[in-house]
Order: structure tokens, then sequence, then C-alpha cells
């Protein structure tokens, strides 16, 4: 079986204790930070997923896909809802997510999945709708991050924990960060991913099929190339607006699909942003369901 082109930057063989917000100077409630009971540690496999190495036989594994709620940012990785999932299907799982990943993002990644692998089952949890791509050139993209990871490189650009107080930075600087489509993620940039060298993080080779960065987009690209394989559809916590407008969306938009509706928190992970196992728990027990 051909195993799918996906990597993100390789961090094989090698921990991190913090990883993006979650740390001390970036989360959200440095209280709870500092009072979590938990050990929290970043094990990344040779292709750069928070997950153990593939194993060269797929057969059966259930592929899963998300943002950083499915990396299980700030959360040991026995919490994260895939490897829960694991230990309850006692099927292998797969998971392949990103911090800051795009719907898009998820919806490309599905496709290729699907192609190389035509899995049994596919769970997508889906991330914030107004998380979006640049309708930009790949390549003028790709130039972009590259000049910038040069300059955070270069001594005399602050640290990457300073842009925290971004109208701080001196104003030329500020300008040539806003000139950047992709600049807000650069304020989260974390210092392990300012150290690599020329590979990154980050969402912007762009399908052309996809014609905006909308969920249902994205989850009408995915249903169109899925052939035989059952795909589960969720959502995070706080996903839809403070109106009913979004729930009515996703209740017209994925009738006669296997969705599960937007879960709610039952915890905070050491960032205080995320979720932890209770919440996990929940939604693969939501999952299970369709699987039973």
């Amino acid at each position: 079986m051909m195993l799918p082109d996906l990597w993100l930057p390789n961090r094989a063989d090698q921990v991190w204790t913090t990883s993006g917000m979650d740390c001390l100077e970036h989360c959200a409630d440095p209280y709870h930070y500092c009072n979590y009971p938990h050990a929290v540690e970043y094990r990344y496999n040779s292709r750069g997923f928070r997950d153990q190495e593939w194993p060269d036989d797929l057969t059966g594994a259930v592929w899963c896909l998300g943002d950083s709620f499915t990396v299980g940012l700030g959360s040991p990785v026995e919490h994260t809802w895939p490897w829960i999932l694991q230990q309850r299907l006692q099927r292998r799982t797969i998971n392949i997510s990103m911090d800051g990943g795009s719907n898009a993002w998820m919806a490309r990644r599905a496709c290729d999945i699907i192609a190389a692998v035509q899995p049994d089952t596919m769970v997508i949890q889906w991330s914030y709708t107004h998380r979006s791509e640049q309708l930009d050139d790949a390549q003028v993209l790709d130039q972009r991050w590259q000049k910038f990871y040069q300059n955070i490189r270069d001594p005399l650009w602050p640290r990457c924990d300073h842009f925290q107080q971004f109208e701080s930075l001196p104003r030329a600087i500020q300008q040539e960060i806003k000139s950047d489509p992709f600049w807000e993620k650069f304020i989260t940039i974390s210092d392990e991913e300012r150290k690599l060298s020329g590979r990154f993080n980050r969402a912007a080779v762009l399908d052309p099929s996809i014609s905006d960065d909308t969920l249902f987009a994205a989850a009408d690209l995915v249903e169109r190339n899925k052939g035989h394989t059952v795909i589960i559809h969720g959502f995070i916590p706080e996903f839809a607006d403070a109106s009913d407008r979004m729930h009515q969306q996703l209740t017209q938009r994925f009738q006669g699909r296997c969705w599960i509706p937007e879960i709610q928190r039952l915890d905070w992970a050491r960032d205080h942003h995320h979720y932890d196992q209770l919440t996990a728990e929940k939604f693969v027990t939501d999952v299970c369901e369709f699987l039973a």
C-alpha cells in the first residue's frame, strides 16, 4: 500500500515541553498553566506529526484530521481524541493535525489520504470558520515565508516571543510584518519553529478546487472525493457564532452526512484555551456511535 506524501517540519527523536501558546508566556491563564496536574511532552514522528511512527500496513486504520485541538496542544498525548479513539476501538489511528491548520488544509490532506490509501474510516474535527488562507500564488507565499525566516534569524531582529508586544516593535518592522498576509501567525511563532532551516509549518498551498476557505467548501471537497470512505465530521468547541445561524447552516448543509454537532467544552488543557481529556472522551463517544 502506498503511503500518502504527508509531512510537517521534522521533529523526530526530539522532545519539547512547550509548543505554541502552550507556554507560560503565551497561555491564556498563567495560574492554570502553573497548576496543571499533568506532565506534557511533545514527541513527533519522522513525518512531523504528534503520533507514533506509521505502520507499513495501514489496513483498518482510522485517519484523524484536525488543527491544534487534534494535536492536543496543552495536553499529554494520552488525552488527545485520536489516542483515546484508538484505545476504545482497538484499531490504529493516524493523527494528521497541525497547530493553526485551516479547514482548507484539512480538506486537501483528506483528499491526499483518500487518493493514496482509500481508508475505510476518516474523522475530521473541523476548525474555526474565520481561519482562512490567502488566495495568492503559492510560490510568492513561499518567498515571503522564506524572507521572514531569514529575518528572524538575524540577531538585529527581536526574538519571536517579543512579538506579543507588537506595538512596541520598531515601525519599520511592524510594517514589514503587516505587509505579509500571514503576519498574525508570526506573532505566535515558536522558538522551535524559528530554528527550522527552510521547512516550516504553513497551510498556504491552495487547491484550485477550493474557491474559498469556508467550512462548507472544504467539507464538500472531501465528500466529492471520498469514494467508499466513511467520513465523520465534527467540530471544535465554540465553533459556531453566538447566534443560531451557523447551527442552522450546519443542519442544512450536513444533512445526509455523518456529522457530530458542536461539542461542549468540559475541561481545559494546560494553556487554558484548548480542551482536555474529558472533552476529548465525549467527542470519541459520539464518534463511536457511528462506528458501532
